[in-house]
């Protein structure tokens, strides 16, 4: 991750690189984000999902549907193509992306491109499921955020499989 920017000695070497100062610049959303999961968790309406991949990584997820009816369907695979439509929003239920704001409401993504947050979830979730899904920082975009998304960002999203395209992707 980039972090802060890297002090540069004349001869091109580093000879400084910390995330110190977005560490310090960030606390409290960083706090914030962190006591809002631990919240939203001690509910006890979602559960922990944690890939086979990396059992340190890990999301928690409520299902918005019934999964026995679906629990028949596809599930994609790390290289399959799928379609989603998904609501993101930050700790505060404001949100920073959708497809609900296109004119199809579908988007078109393969589970190994996106943060891994969403390929976890993917993973777990078969053609027709609906869920909403909390991503702790870790499986999101870190400790360096992007773009809009502020670094140490809890994220929750909406999320439906739509269909799987191409359930598996060749090289």
């Amino acid at each position: 991750m980039i972090g802060t920017m890297c002090a540069i000695s004349l001869t091109g070497a580093v000879s400084s690189c910390s995330d110190d100062e977005t560490w310090a610049d960030y606390a409290d959303w960083r706090n914030t984000n962190i006591d809002w999961l631990k919240e939203q968790v001690a509910t006890g309406e979602y559960e922990k999902v944690s890939p086979i991949w990396n059992d340190s990584l890990y999301i928690y997820m409520r299902w918005l549907n019934d999964t026995t009816l679906t629990s028949g369907n596809l599930v994609p695979y790390y290289t399959s193509e799928v379609e989603i439509c998904y609501k993101g929003m930050f700790y505060n239920g404001v949100g920073f992306d959708s497809t609900y704001l296109l004119t199809d409401s579908v988007t078109t993504l393969i589970p190994k491109d996106v943060i891994a947050g969403w390929t976890i979830a993917l993973e777990r979730m078969h053609v027709g499921d609906k869920a909403h899904v909390l991503i702790p920082y870790q499986a999101g975009y870190g400790e360096s955020g992007y773009g809009i998304i502020p670094p140490y960002s809890a994220l929750q999203f909406d999320m439906e499989l739509r269909d799987i395209t191409a359930l598996e992707i060749r090289p």
